[in-house]
């Protein structure tokens, strides 16, 4: 077959080629000129100033900013551009303003958006953008929901990012109160790209797993299980910063789902892990290995692949034995602090309570077989002024060996090396419920304090924060914004 080479076609070609080339290299050009927050184009003898790295809205309030333009060029005939945009969301950009200095009111939806200033002189075909981050919020989008007992039904406040509260959120946005005596808030999907995200409220009732923007009641949370329990009552969420695998304590049982490379926003948890136990209702998760106590058994056990194994026996230890602990867990946390450190309240059958201090370990042995363990590290005898009978312990991950601890309306710090209550914080009324922000202030201590009775507005909420020392100073405060504390949870 006689192939006819065409000279016009050839060139065309040629020419199509090259203009594809020249534009590849312009843009991994003009990528390559980002230089952290501003991105350097053509104009490049005009300094913008007077934008912050980073905003915080709430939805249609205004956002002000005043730039200044200085150097050689910064004066001249320009064209000014205000406009926000989503990151891999294919959504247009929304434009704000086409004048030098910005004042204009935010009504995107909230979220995470890209702010972008740009500068430009058409005639000489020379432009600049600056960047900024801006978080949009609306009233009960971002901030700290707050679980409380109001005449025994289940209540929500919520004090969002820019400290406006919002009261019985949950009865207003669905118009029926979420259930009778408050357990607990989690939130399932945290973390996750892949899966809808949301926030459960738990109580004697029920769950009721609700859109965590607005609060709207979606479902009974019991349709999230192929083989549901009852009552169906979730005791404690097993969150770690590295979403994968989600873990979920239901009735003292253990379930779990993948929350990352699946196509399903509300994929289920599977069957109930198998054996016989019953699982505290405490998070030992923290470092993407899952570990629990059995309180059937008093024992530490380990997800070993979708099954419960005992950890590992270790030789003669001063402390205490992960496998036969001979007590029941009051309280329990896990944090990752260089390693991943376990800290609970235990107590024993003649009702002496103990701080243990541990370390969790896996890996491969010599046989490449796995191995999981709890490596102690202390226990303290808690003798300390009103610890027997309380129920409200916390740790920062700041440094794990300090335990507060409530009792009536003081909180105290104890020192988990030499058991001194080295810090006492006095508050107004009684605490009900606290606990330290698990994510980003690590610092920061939630507080919720009321006269115990349960009535509407009868509670308050403290923040705190814990200097290095242990000691604690107050932030800010909300008055009369709920009832009987029971539960926090920062979203």
């Amino acid at each position: 077959m006689e192939i006819n080479f065409n000279k016009n076609t050839l060139m065309k070609r040629y020419i199509s080629l090259s203009v594809i080339i020249m534009a590849f290299v312009i843009m991994i050009t003009g990528c390559a000129s980002d230089d952290g927050n501003y991105e350097y184009m053509t104009l490049n003898e005009i300094e913008i100033s007077g934008m912050e790295e980073s905003y915080l809205v709430e939805q249609f309030s205004n956002l002000s900013i005043n730039l200044t333009l200085q150097g050689k060029e910064s004066t001249g005939n320009y064209e000014y551009l205000w406009y926000l945009y989503q990151v891999n969301i294919n959504n247009d950009p929304d434009t704000l303003s086409f004048e030098k200095d910005l004042n204009a009111e935010i009504t995107v939806s909230p979220g995470d958006y890209d702010l972008v200033f740009q500068v430009k002189d058409e005639k000489k075909g020379l432009f600049k953008n600056v960047r900024s981050h801006v978080s949009v919020i609306n009233s009960y989008s971002a901030g700290l929901a707050i679980l409380s007992e109001v005449n025994g039904f289940a209540n929500i406040s919520f004090i969002n990012s820019v400290n406006n509260v919002s009261k019985n959120v949950f009865e207003t946005v669905n118009g029926y109160k979420a259930g009778r005596n408050p357990l607990g808030l989690s939130l399932p999907g945290f973390g996750s790209n892949e899966v809808k995200q949301m926030l459960v409220i738990a109580t004697e009732d029920g769950c009721v797993a609700t859109d965590p923007i607005d609060f709207r009641a979606m479902f009974d949370f019991s349709t999230m299980f192929y083989f549901p329990s009852k009552p169906g009552i979730i005791q404690v969420l097993y969150r770690t910063s590295l979403p994968g695998s989600e873990f979920i304590i239901v009735d003292g049982g253990v379930y779990t789902r993948y929350i990352t490379y699946v196509s399903d926003p509300f994929v289920k948890y599977g069957a109930k892990f198998g054996g016989d136990y019953e699982i505290a209702p405490f998070s030992l998760y923290g470092d993407n290995y899952a570990f629990f106590y059995d309180q059937k058994h008093q024992r530490f056990l380990a997800n070993n692949y979708g099954v419960l194994v005992p950890v590992s026996a270790l030789p003669d230890n001063p402390f205490f034995d992960p496998t036969n602990m001979k007590m029941k867990m009051i309280w329990g946390d896990c944090i990752y602090s260089n390693t991943a450190q376990i800290r609970a309240v235990m107590e024993d059958s003649t009702g002496k309570r103990f701080f243990i201090m541990a370390e969790k370990l896996s890996g491969f042995d010599e046989n490449w077989n796995r191995y999981y363990q709890v490596v102690p590290m202390g226990k303290l005898e808690l003798n300390q002024e009103g610890i027997n009978s309380t129920k409200t312990f916390t740790i920062s991950s700041s440094d794990p060996n300090f335990l507060y601890y409530a009792n009536g309306n003081k909180i105290h710090c104890v020192s988990g090396n030499t058991g001194n209550i080295i810090s006492t914080y006095t508050l107004p009324q009684n605490i009900d419920y606290m606990e330290f922000d698990t994510d980003s202030s690590p610092l920061t201590l939630y507080v919720g304090i009321s006269n115990g009775l349960g009535s509407a507005d009868s509670g308050s909420v403290y923040f705190l924060e814990k200097s290095v020392d242990g000691t604690l100073s107050e932030i800010k405060h909300f008055d009369g914004v709920c009832g009987r504390v029971v539960d926090f949870q920062k979203k």
